[in-house]
């Protein structure tokens, strides 16, 4: 049974990553910024005090008009270190990681409090499943955090149902251009 789980979110994943490289660029901001409109309605984003969102990637719903909307908040990038995940705080210099991901400079772990965490996906289930590219980054990373977790996605990512696995992690609310998935 695990095997046949990894087999089918390995060809999810390879489907949807070939329609989401295949985007036009004027599609992504333009569905980008609708989801960032929904994203800005929903009352949890906008009472919260520290965010960890990522930095997009491979026609990702666009975070960076996201990243400017909180520059008055604490915002926490993804870094990449061996096998792990860790958040950082927000810094003008950035590097590419191994996966050429625009991630901070700086080595410093934040190990306080985060309320939101806002996280890619490639493809995800109405129930609140994600999956990712495949190495669990995030996954070990939100399993140590007690976040409100919120998945943007094109409304063709969202599925009506995937097998997942006991480590996956759980979104709480998935934000499309077309609507706001609170997952029950």
């Amino acid at each position: 049974m695990e095997k046949f789980i990894k087999e089918t979110k390995k060809e999810i994943r390879k489907e949807m990553l070939k329609k989401r490289d295949a985007l036009q660029k004027g599609y992504v901001k333009k569905q980008s910024e609708k989801v960032f409109k929904l994203l800005k309605t929903i009352n949890a984003f906008l009472n919260a005090e520290s965010f960890f969102i990522y930095v997009d990637f491979r026609n990702e719903i666009k975070t960076d008009k996201i990243i400017n909307f909180l520059k008055n908040k604490l915002v926490l990038l993804p870094k990449i270190g061996g096998e792990e995940m860790y958040a950082v705080k927000k810094e003008e210099e950035t590097k590419l990681n191994k996966y050429g991901i625009l991630e901070p400079k700086s080595s410093n772990a934040y190990t306080g409090k985060i309320d939101v965490c806002i996280i890619p996906l490639v493809a995800c289930s109405k129930k609140g499943d994600r999956i990712g590219f495949g190495k669990g980054y995030y996954d070990k990373f939100l399993k140590s955090t007690n976040s409100l977790k919120i998945g943007l996605a094109y409304s063709w990512q969202v599925l009506d149902n995937f097998e997942s696995e006991p480590f996956d992690e759980k979104l709480d609310i998935i934000v499309t251009e077309k609507e706001i998935i609170e997952v029950k």
